[in-house]
C-alpha cells in the first residue's frame, strides 16, 4: 500500500478522512481534530468536522427555533453591511462624478 492510500477513520464524524501521513486510525473527534489541526488529515476531512460543529452549535442553541433566530440576526446584520456598502459606494461615485465634471 502506497502512502496516499493510507487512511484515518473519523468514525465520530461519519466518513473517511485520507491522509498520506497516518497508517492508524482516529477513533474519536477531539484525535481527528488535532489530526486535522496538525495537517494530517486533508481538506475533505476538514470540511466534515466543520460540519460536525455545525451541528453540535446548532443542538447547543436548543434546536431548530432557536437557530432561527440566530441566522435571523445575521442576515439583518449582513443586509445592515451591504447597506452601507452601497452607500459608500454611491458616495464615491458621486464625488468621483463631481471632480471629474470641474475638469470638464
Amino acid at each position: 500500500m502506497d502512502s496516499w492510500a493510507a487512511h484515518v477513520d473519523c468514525r465520530n464524524v461519519g466518513m473517511e478522512c485520507r491522509s498520506p501521513l497516518v497508517d492508524s486510525r482516529i477513533v474519536d473527534m477531539e484525535s481527528c481534530i488535532v489530526a486535522v489541526a496538525d495537517g494530517i488529515a486533508d481538506k475533505q476531512c476538514r470540511t466534515v468536522i466543520l460540519a460536525s460543529r455545525f451541528a453540535v452549535l446548532e443542538n447547543w442553541l436548543g434546536g431548530m427555533e432557536s437557530w432561527h433566530h440566530v441566522v435571523e440576526v445575521w442576515s439583518i446584520i449582513v443586509e445592515g453591511w451591504l447597506i452601507f456598502l452601497e452607500n459608500m459606494i454611491y458616495c464615491g461615485k458621486t464625488i468621483l462624478q463631481t471632480k471629474f465634471n470641474r475638469l470638464n
